[in-house]
């Protein structure tokens, strides 16, 4: 299964789906990863784009392995940025000891990984589900109080805040329906 998984094979998917939807040529936007997919699909069906817009394009020529080390480092950075500011907070999660701030984030949030956590709407919140919410955490400060407030109310079982936070980086809205 594993060879036919991967951009190419996406490709070859949505120029399926393009004919299956009698487009005679496809219309797409495409973000972050999905500037990877537009382009190995311009560059494999050339005739079939009538418009194409890649916001926040992947270097097609860089190496995998090196972006998702620098993604990781990104991250990181993030992380301890998120944790600065936290610190200067009497609420902060971790309290003011910026040492421990990686330990008590991954004892609250690991545990997701064997016991989501059932939240107000009946969804569980998974590992997957809060590293979502931390990562759009991650792109806008605007969200750190958010953050701070989802890790701590994974103490208590509770994963309405993180949650809400992955349902924003998915785009969701409360009528379970997504953005295009």
């Amino acid at each position: 299964m594993l060879a036919n998984i991967g951009t190419r094979d996406v490709v070859r998917d949505m120029d399926i789906m393009r004919s299956a939807l009698g487009d005679a040529k496809l219309t797409y936007l495409g973000y972050s990863y999905g500037t990877r997919i537009g382009t190995a699909y311009a560059e494999t069906f050339p005739g079939n784009v009538r418009a194409m817009v890649l916001d926040g394009a992947f270097d097609p020529a860089e190496n995998q392995t090196s972006l998702v080390i620098e993604q990781g480092r990104g991250l990181q950075q993030a992380f301890d940025a998120f944790a600065a500011w936290c610190a200067g907070r009497a609420n902060c999660f971790f309290g003011q000891d910026k040492s421990q701030a990686v330990k008590i984030f991954h004892d609250r949030v690991l545990r997701l990984i064997d016991h989501p956590v059932t939240v107000s709407d009946g969804r569980k919140l998974s590992y997957t589900d809060a590293a979502a919410g931390v990562i759009q955490a991650f792109y806008l400060p605007d969200y750190w109080p958010m953050l701070n407030q989802g890790v701590q109310e994974l103490a208590e079982d509770d994963g309405d805040t993180l949650m809400h936070l992955a349902d924003t980086y998915y785009e969701r809205s409360t009528d379970d329906t997504y953005s295009t």
